[in-house]
């Protein structure tokens, strides 16, 4: 439609023709379900799919329904519904002056002579100019009642990337109805706004954000992924899955490449810190949520990380143990437990996990490097080398390489 000349005669005459057709089939037109209340009919609309028997339903509809007129004037005007296609074929849309579309001499005459036998319609040619309007704005919802179409125009913001705007007003339209069916879907919506949204602030390190948007959709729906968005905020933590494949026994342990302890006490005597108040919390609220969601993964993931970084390995490796059963080919987890059976000191144990780590992603750096840390510390040189080579031709890590060849020239 974008690529045709708009021509303003031909626009009038189509628009007198159609008006005067729907208005003699008006009687008959409104017997039927409101268009509003249409959702197919109106995502139809919405992705520009209408079929001709479509638009003439529209537009016979409209002609004798003043609620229906009221609503999508409302609607499009609001930026409630977007309509994908014009109701006339080969005419471009008509732009907004002010608040109100613009509407030629010939339309307005037409509709002021017949404006009372309309028993006092709104004016059609309003409405139809503003049916082949699309625009955006901010949700007002002007009816108690939540209509398809604005539960339609929130998923189709959210998948335009506008996460923050669509929970605040799905949160709006969630307190003005009663309605089961759309209570379900725009707690839906709430959920996934809020997951959309929380993510992003993670990401961008704003953990007070992410926080929020998740006490908010936890307030509508209790999920695992919810939960699992908040504690993640809670512990100041940028993904929504802690980064465990990527953690290295010589940096989190502070070990030599060759498997020895500089400062920290790992083996099977090694004590959890003393936590603090808000670690306290942490744990407890990660502890609730598990009894919640035994079975999440990535809840399982977290809390385990949560816990290596306060050295309580035995309980870690509860969790990671948990995960790797629900997801065997999970190479987070595989680290995990690898990580915590060399902190208990069970080095043995510890290689076999990493070496699944390898299995199941064979360029992980810091797999190889775990691996042979671990066979290092097992009294086994010559089985680590051929993983410090492998190493000296993956890495490009410069630092890494430097403490490899010093390995390498015992």
């Amino acid at each position: 439609m974008s690529g045709e000349n708009h021509n303003p005669e031909l626009f009038d005459e189509a628009i007198q023709e159609m008006l005067k057709n729907a208005l003699d089939d008006a009687t008959s037109a409104t017997a039927g379900d409101h268009i509003i209340d249409d959702e197919p009919l109106l995502q139809m609309w919405s992705l520009g799919e209408l079929t001709e028997p479509d638009r003439k339903r529209i537009v016979t509809h409209l002609a004798g329904c003043h609620e229906c007129c009221e609503e999508l004037n409302s609607w499009i005007n609001d930026g409630i519904f977007t309509p994908g296609a014009a109701l006339v074929k080969g005419i471009e849309p008509q732009p907004l002056i002010g608040d109100e579309p613009a509407v030629s001499p010939l339309r307005r005459d037409m509709v002021s002579k017949r404006g009372a036998a309309a028993n006092d319609r709104p004016l059609i040619s309003t409405v139809v100019a503003c049916l082949l309007l699309g625009t955006l704005g901010l949700i007002v919802f002007r009816s108690g009642a939540t209509r398809p179409s604005q539960v339609i125009a929130l998923q189709k913001r959210l998948q335009q990337g506008e996460p923050t705007s669509v929970l605040r007003d799905a949160l709006i339209a969630l307190q003005q109805t009663e309605d089961s069916q759309a209570r379900r879907q725009l707690s839906q919506i709430v959920e996934d706004a809020a997951k959309q949204a929380g993510v992003e602030a993670l990401r961008a390190g704003d953990f007070d954000q992410a926080k929020s948007v998740a006490q908010k959709a936890e307030a509508i729906t209790r999920t695992a992924e919810l939960a699992n968005l908040r504690l993640q905020a809670e512990r100041g933590e940028r993904s929504f899955v802690g980064a465990i494949a990527q953690l290295r026994l010589d940096q989190l342990l502070a070990v030599t490449l060759d498997g020895r302890s500089l400062t920290k006490s790992i083996g099977p005597a090694a004590e959890p810190k003393t936590l603090t108040p808000h670690q306290k919390g942490v744990q407890q609220a990660y502890e609730d949520a598990v009894r919640e969601f035994p079975d999440d993964i990535s809840l399982r993931l977290n809390f385990g990380h949560f816990l290596l970084s306060v050295e309580d390995y035995s309980a870690a490796s509860d969790h990671f143990a948990a995960a790797g059963r629900m997801d065997p080919a999970n190479t987070n987890a595989a680290m995990g437990q690898g990580i915590v059976a060399f902190s208990l000191g069970d080095y043995e144990k510890a290689s076999s996990f990493f070496e699944q780590a390898l299995a199941l992603n064979p360029t992980l750096t810091e797999a190889m490097v775990n691996r042979a840390i671990s066979l290092e510390a097992m009294g086994k040189p010559a089985e680590a080398r051929p993983h410090w080579l492998k190493l000296m031709e993956h890495t490009r890590d410069g630092s890494l390489k430097e403490d490899i060849r010093r390995i390498q020239e015992r």
